[in-house]
C-alpha cells in the first residue's frame, strides 16, 4: 500500500512539473510572438493590440492620443555601404534611444524594417492641444540625431523623418489614426531636404 501511494505521489509531482513546463513554454511563445527579435521592442502585432487599449483608456479619460511615426532616412544606404551587421546595430541603437524615458502608458515599438512607432496619452480634450505634439517631435528629432557606434565604424546621423499627430479618440479609431500618421510621415519625407549620414571612421 505504501509503495502504491508513493508511486501515485511521484506521478502527481511529475504531472505538475510537466504542466509547469508547458505553461512556461506557452508564456515564452506568447512573449516571442509579440516581441521584435532584433530590438527587443514590441512588434507590429503587439503595437496594434496595445493601441486598442490606449484608445480605450483615452476615451475613458477624455484625453488626446499622440502618435509618432518614425521612418529612418538613409537606412538602405547604411545597410548597403556598411553591411547588414552595422544596419542591425543601428536599428538596435535607434530602438534604445526611442525607449528612453518611456512612460508607463506609452507604446514604443518597431513596425518592421526601418519604421518605428510611439503612442502616448495626451492632454485633456477640453484643453488646447499641440504643445505635447510639438514637444514630442522636438524630443525625437534631437534623440535620433548624432553619433552612432556601429561596431567597425561610427557615423554621424542627421536624423529620421518623424511625423507626430494628436487626435481625438472619440472621432478617430486606431486604424484611422495609423492611416493619418502614415500620410503625415509621407508629407514629412517629401518636404525635407535629403541629408546623407557622415562616416566618422
Amino acid at each position: 500500500m505504501l509503495r502504491l501511494f508513493a508511486g501515485l505521489i511521484a506521478q502527481y509531482i511529475e504531472k505538475e512539473h510537466l504542466v509547469n513546463q508547458l505553461r512556461e513554454a506557452n508564456a515564452a511563445l506568447i512573449t516571442h510572438s509579440y516581441t521584435d527579435a532584433l530590438t527587443g521592442l514590441p512588434n507590429r502585432r503587439a503595437i496594434f493590440d496595445n493601441l486598442s487599449t490606449l484608445f480605450s483608456l483615452a476615451r475613458h479619460l477624455d484625453i488626446h492620443v499622440i502618435i509618432a511615426f518614425i521612418d529612418l532616412d538613409n537606412f538602405k544606404v547604411i545597410n548597403d555601404q556598411l553591411g547588414h551587421e552595422a544596419g542591425d546595430r543601428f536599428l538596435i541603437d535607434v530602438g534604445r534611444r526611442l525607449a528612453q524615458e518611456r512612460g508607463k502608458d506609452d507604446i514604443v515599438g518597431r513596425l518592421g524594417g526601418d519604421e518605428f512607432l510611439i503612442a502616448s496619452p495626451g492632454g485633456l480634450l477640453s484643453q488646447p492641444h499641440g504643445v505635447n505634439r510639438i514637444a514630442l517631435q522636438n524630443t525625437l528629432n534631437s534623440r535620433l540625431c548624432g553619433e552612432y557606434n556601429l561596431g567597425a565604424c561610427r557615423i554621424d546621423y542627421p536624423g529620421a523623418s518623424v511625423g507626430v499627430i494628436e487626435i481625438n479618440p472619440h472621432i478617430i479609431d486606431p486604424d484611422g489614426a495609423l492611416r493619418y500618421a502614415d500620410e503625415v510621415i509621407y508629407q514629412v519625407k517629401n518636404s525635407k531636404e535629403k541629408k546623407i549620414f557622415s562616416r566618422l571612421d
